[in-house]
């Protein structure tokens, strides 16, 4: 895992970035800690899912591509851990079917390159604890997270 960890206070949200290019990773991570978040790289899924165990992020930004694994399964560790998780995948092209899934177990697709900004609205948007300036109290809901395995991924595509 990098050592990108910010020291903020000790109840300043969490992020996790997750990707395999470093440029990405630095920059994700850069803009998570100009907010105020402690923020945690990782460039592969083992190392993202022993933070994920270990710390219970807020937000997770993940590219699709993490050798074995990829960042969906990262997103439903994170909803079955932290339920309410803002999820981000990322991915370099558009991908009709890779963000319907993102969205039916409650993440969010975007295309790299990332636009920080609108990373940043997106993660106002679907964080369950607000961002580190918007101190209001937010409304936790558990997302009812469907079973996801590859082969129900390709038997559902059967079906479409």
């Amino acid at each position: 895992m990098h050592n990108l960890i910010t020291q903020s206070p000790g109840n300043s949200p969490t992020a996790l970035v997750v990707d395999l290019d470093s440029r990405n990773l630095y920059e994700t991570c850069k803009a998570f800690r100009e907010l105020g978040y402690r923020t945690f790289g990782a460039t592969s899924f083992s190392d993202a899912k022993r933070f994920l165990i270990a710390e219970h992020p807020e937000i997770m930004v993940a590219d699709v591509r993490l050798g074995e694994f990829n960042g969906i399964q990262l997103l439903l560790l994170a909803t079955e851990l932290r339920p309410g998780t803002a999820v981000v995948i990322t991915n370099p092209s558009t991908d009709p079917v890779l963000a319907g899934e993102t969205r039916r177990m409650g993440g969010t697709f975007m295309v790299k390159p990332i636009d920080v900004a609108e990373l940043i609205d997106t993660v106002r948007q679907k964080s369950s604890r607000g961002m580190p300036s918007d101190r209001r109290a937010t409304d936790r809901r558990v997302l009812d997270m469907p079973y996801f395995s590859p082969d129900r991924r390709v038997a559902e595509r059967r079906r479409t």
